[in-house]
């Protein structure tokens, strides 16, 4: 039952991850044909234009994940239920309203008098909140149908929102903490950073880290150090490795892994995603879509996936490459940052890029061989 289950999620994934992974792979590129649009300055000629145009119509789906993975997820599972669908629109516009920083202020005061946990709701978890909608709408579909079914889920989802909006402000707070933990550990913290803000994505704390680690308004500021062009001596960590470690497994590993997996048990209607997904990850560094097949199929190939990413950053610490990013990482980010100290050679991309895949194709096989010591084993049993 729990393996029909799970199978029936995944196809139902598969709809709103493509659409986010388009999102993300069109506003990578519109990123990457405009800089300016995160990094400042003015916007001219028509490559500039392009980019702001599909910037903002990536960002339009992609800032507004939550919506995009309750109704699909919801139009999946409860097969196209129009009730259904209705109960996921009306509870994705409430979550915005009941999570919108000026109204949260105003439900929540006591909680909002602490500058910190007031911020964490302009960095609220946008996946999450959305699977947890979709869910709760899921489960009850399953039993009461119709106008029953939409109040109900309803009602559960908005009982579901404001019970997370309580904790979310004091779990995003124990994140910054810990950003602040990884913070004042050198290069094991930049290693530790790079797998924790992967690991944490879906749920939206990862934002408590990343303002610990990379904004000087409560935390270090890694980020604006790198970008005033500051020293490695001017600082007390190593500058730049926090932003550094995700680029080889974003750029290379990533991609090759989506390859390679394609070839093995891909399907052609499954190439657009795949090509999707991987335009996204190398272009921009948005890897959500991918972290949402990965926990939706096997925690264990998420583990797998985070501890590759602890490998690469490893590796880019171990370098000595350093790099910024204004998105989160990829081509676009990479190649922008070139010029910065530290980060003039690159040769060091490729070097690491190809260091990715070839741990990637390690994994690959080390499963390979696992699997055929298995299936040695259990035709031995049957001998037996």
């Amino acid at each position: 039952m729990i393996s029909k289950k799970r199978k029936i999620w995944f196809e139902a994934m598969k709809l709103p991850v493509t659409v986010t992974a388009a999102a993300s792979a069109v506003l990578s590129c519109g990123y990457a044909l405009c800089p300016a649009v995160l990094q400042g300055g003015k916007i001219l000629g028509t490559a500039n234009r392009l980019g702001l145009i599909l910037y903002q119509a990536g960002g339009l789906f992609y800032y507004h994940m939550d919506i995009v993975l309750c109704v699909g997820l919801v139009y999946g599972l409860c097969k196209k239920d129009r009730y259904a669908l209705f109960s996921a629109a009306f509870s994705m516009f409430c979550a915005q309203l009941i999570l919108n920083p000026v109204n949260a202020g105003r439900i929540f005061p006591v909680i909002c008098e602490n500058s910190l946990r007031a911020s964490a709701f302009s960095f609220y978890p946008q996946p999450f909140t959305g699977i947890l909608c979709a869910l709760m709408i899921w489960m009850i579909f399953q039993k009461k149908k119709r106008a029953g079914g939409f109040l109900v889920s309803f009602a559960a989802c908005i009982c579901v929102l404001m019970l997370w909006a309580l904790l979310y402000p004091f779990l995003f707070e124990l994140s910054f903490k810990a950003g602040m933990f990884f913070a004042d550990r050198g290069g094991a913290g930049a290693v530790l950073y790079t797998m924790s803000d992967r690991m944490l994505s879906l749920t939206g704390l990862n934002q408590g880290m990343f303002q610990a680690v990379m904004k000087d308004t409560w935390g270090k500021g890694e980020m604006t150090a790198f970008f005033a062009l500051r020293t490695q001596v001017e600082t007390d960590w190593p500058l730049g490795a926090y932003m550094s470690g995700c680029m080889p497994m974003v750029t290379a590993g990533i991609p090759y892994s989506l390859y390679v997996l394609y070839q093995k048990r891909g399907r052609s209607e499954n190439a657009v995603l795949f090509i999707l997904l991987a335009a996204a990850s190398m272009t921009g560094g948005l890897t959500e879509g991918i972290e949402l097949l990965l926990a939706s199929c096997s925690c264990r190939m998420f583990a797998v996936y985070i501890l590759l990413y602890g490998c690469t950053a490893v590796l880019t610490l171990w370098s000595g490459f350093r790099a910024g990013y204004a998105l989160h990482g990829g081509l676009a980010d990479f190649f922008f940052s070139a010029p910065m100290p530290g980060a003039q050679k690159l040769y060091m991309i490729l070097f690491l890029s190809i260091s990715a895949v070839v741990l990637c194709r390690t994994v690959f096989c080390a499963r390979k061989i696992l699997c055929w010591k298995s299936n040695k084993n259990s035709e031995r049993f049957k001998d037996l």
